[in-house]
C-alpha cells in the first residue's frame, strides 16, 4: 500500500534522494491496516500501481545497499512485486535489526519501537513507510559512528540469492502465508507430529509470519527448518490474546518461544468486576470475570448482549484459574484505562463507569 526509499550518503551524512508514495494494491484494505496507519480505500484508488514506480525503485536503489529494518521482509516485498514484471531484482542487502545486536549489545530488544524510544528518535508517523524508512536512517547514522571503520558493517551486508533447492520450500511456506489474514491473533509455528513450536500473539497474523521467515539469525533459520504449519486464530482482544499465549508457554514449553514471566504478586481489586474488550472480531465483544479480586476467566458476547452477573454467565467461561500473568496484564490495563466498559457487581450496588 505504500513504499519510502531514502538514498542516504554514508559519506557525506546526508539523504541525496527520496521518494514516497502509497500504491495502488488493486483490492481493498483491511479495517484493521487502515486503522493502524490510516490509509484509506479512497486514497489508495489514486495512488499509482507497483509498475509505475518500479523503474524510479530500479535506478534509486542501483549501487547502493538496501537496508531497512528486518530487511529480509521488505526484500522479498520487493523481489515478488518485480517478479510479477518479468523482472529480477536483486541487491545487496544490511538489516539494522541484525546491526543493532552487534554494535548496541546493551539494547534491551532491537524492535523499531524501542530503538526508536532508547535512542531518542523523533518518530511522529510510525507505520506509514515514509516514518518507518526515516527513522531507519536516523539508526543507521547512529550504528554507522559506532563502527567507524566501517568492519562490522561491511561483514553483515549479504548478497542473498535463492538456491534452486529452496524453491520447492519456499512455494510451500508461500502457500502456508497465503491463507493467514492481515488480522491480529495467536500465531502458531507447528512441527511434523502437530507439536508447537513457536506461539506470539501479533496485530497482524500474515505480516509476523513474513517477518519471522525472513530473519537470517540462527534461532529463526531453525524455526523454519522444524516448521510444517503455521497457523493463525484471529482474536482482536490483544489481552485474552497475550493470556492465552502465555498460558501456551507455561503448558507446552513451545522449544522457539519458552515462558518466562517473574510471577510477582499482583492484586486485583477485591471485588466482583466485568471487564469488557473486543472479541474476536469487530462485531462481538469480551468479558473478562474477576470475583473477589481472583481471575475467573472470560467469554465472548454478541455485541447486543445485555451484560450481567450470573450462574449462566459463569458456565459460558473459558478459566483462567487466577493465572498469574493474566493477573498482571490486567492489572496493568486498568491503570492504563484500557477496557471499553468496566462493570462493578458487590452486594451493596451495581455500577458502571
Amino acid at each position: 500500500m505504500e513504499i519510502a526509499v531514502y538514498v542516504y550518503d554514508d559519506k557525506t551524512g546526508e539523504i541525496i534522494d527520496e521518494f514516497s508514495t502509497l500504491v495502488n494494491p488493486g483490492k481493498k484494505p483491511d479495517d484493521y491496516v487502515i486503522k493502524m496507519t490510516g490509509i484509506t480505500q479512497k486514497m489508495l484508488k489514486k495512488a499509482p500501481k507497483f509498475h509505475e514506480i518500479a523503474k524510479r525503485i530500479v535506478e534509486m536503489t542501483e549501487d547502493a545497499v538496501l537496508t531497512a529494518h528486518n530487511a529480509g521482509y521488505d526484500y522479498a516485498m520487493l523481489r515478488q512485486e518485480f517478479k510479477r514484471l518479468g523482472y529480477t531484482f536483486e541487491r545487496p542487502l544490511l538489516d539494522t535489526v541484525h546491526l543493532s545486536e552487534v554494535l548496541l549489545p546493551g539494547i534491551k530488544s532491537p524492535g523499531l519501537d524501542n530503538l526508536v524510544k532508547q535512542l531518542k528518535i523523533p518518530a511522529p508517523d510510525r507505520h506509514r513507510a515514509f516514518g518507518d524508512a526515516k527513522a531507519t536512517v536516523e539508526i543507521l547514522k547512529i550504528l554507522l559512528q559506532k563502527d567507524p571503520a566501517g568492519k562490522k558493517i561491511s561483514q553483515l551486508i549479504h548478497y542473498p540469492s535463492p538456491k534452486k533447492n529452496t524453491r520447492v520450500k519456499r512455494r510451500k511456506e508461500y502457500k502456508i502465508l497465503q491463507k493467514l489474514p492481515h488480522k491480529p491473533g495467536i500465531l502458531k509455528f507447528i512441527d511434523e507430529e502437530g507439536k508447537i513450536l513457536y506461539v506470539i500473539y501479533t496485530s497482524d497474523l500474515r505480516l509476523k509470519a513474513e517477518n519471522i521467515l525472513s530473519k537470517s539469525s540462527n534461532k529463526f533459520i531453525r524455526l523454519r527448518q522444524k516448521t510444517a504449519d503455521i497457523t493463525g486464530k484471529v482474536l482482536y482482544s490483544k489481552v485474552i490474546g497475550k493470556i492465552e499465549t502465555q498460558k501456551i508457554r507455561k503448558e507446552l514449553r513451545p522449544p522457539f518461544s519458552p515462558y518466562i514471566f517473574n510471577e510477582h504478586p499482583v492484586h486485583l481489586p477485591e471485588k466482583t468486576i466485568l471487564l469488557f474488550d473486543i472479541g474476536r472480531n469487530p462485531y462481538e465483544k469480551s468479558v473478562i470475570l474477576i470475583e473477589k479480586g481472583k481471575l475467573s476467566g472470560y467469554t465472548f458476547a454478541d455485541l447486543n448482549w445485555q451484560s450481567a452477573y450470573s450462574k449462566k454467565l459463569k458456565k459460558r467461561l473459558t478459566p483462567l484459574h487466577d493465572c498469574p500473568y493474566g493477573r498482571y496484564i490486567i492489572d496493568r490495563k486498568l491503570k492504563k484505562n484500557y477496557f471499553s466498559k468496566i462493570q462493578i457487581i458487590d452486594d451493596t450496588q451495581t455500577g458502571t463507569h
